[in-house]
């Protein structure tokens, strides 16, 4: 074999390390926008008096007060670690809190999430954990998250990074509703 046809191992980060450490680690503003798809799939999901009251409390907020305004910040725990903690807030009081931790997969694409979820701004009420995936393509700038349940349904999430990598949009998607995510950088 001749030194032409040998070929070095990629230096290259991996979609999931650029993902949450080149593009996502930091702080991070926006807004949440949450709508429903179909009342009648609210209705055939059946997804209990709690979640369909946290549902309508959304909504009623969103409509009188506008938007929710988004609160995130993601730090490196180590090189395959990350964590977040992410707050939807309405007139500086929260409505949700996600305290996500991702475990990036040594596949380069694959990431575990465990999210510890917290529903209005008492703590210790309405609250609950969820473990769930995601998958990282696009040299990072592209998420996909699957099997986060929350509101009594299953959700998937999309996340795509402008290539700038201070602005993403997502959309978070169920049978019956969806949330819009604008973010950028701060």
């Amino acid at each position: 074999m001749d030194a032409a046809t040998v070929t070095e191992p990629s230096s290259a980060p991996s979609p999931n390390t650029v993902y949450y450490g080149a593009v996502g680690r930091g702080h991070w503003g926006g807004t949440f926008v949450f709508r429903i798809r179909s009342w009648r799939e609210v209705l055939a999901a059946h997804i209990g008096l709690v979640d369909l009251a946290l549902v309508l409390a959304l909504l009623v907020v969103q409509r009188l007060l506008g938007p929710a305004r988004i609160d995130s910040h993601i730090e490196e725990e180590s090189a395959l670690v990350f964590t977040n903690v992410y707050r939807l807030l309405k007139l500086g009081i929260p409505l949700c809190e996600f305290r996500d931790l991702y475990r990036l997969n040594p596949d380069g694409s694959g990431v575990e999430v465990r999210t510890d979820l917290r529903y209005g701004p008492v703590p210790g009420i309405l609250e609950s954990r969820v473990e769930y995936t995601a998958t990282i393509s696009h040299g990072g700038l592209v998420s996909r998250y699957d099997g986060l349940v929350m509101l009594g349904s299953q959700w998937t999430g999309h996340y795509w990074a402008h290539p700038d990598r201070d602005r993403v949009c997502g959309v978070l998607s169920c049978p019956w509703a969806e949330a819009i995510e604008f973010m950028v950088r701060s």
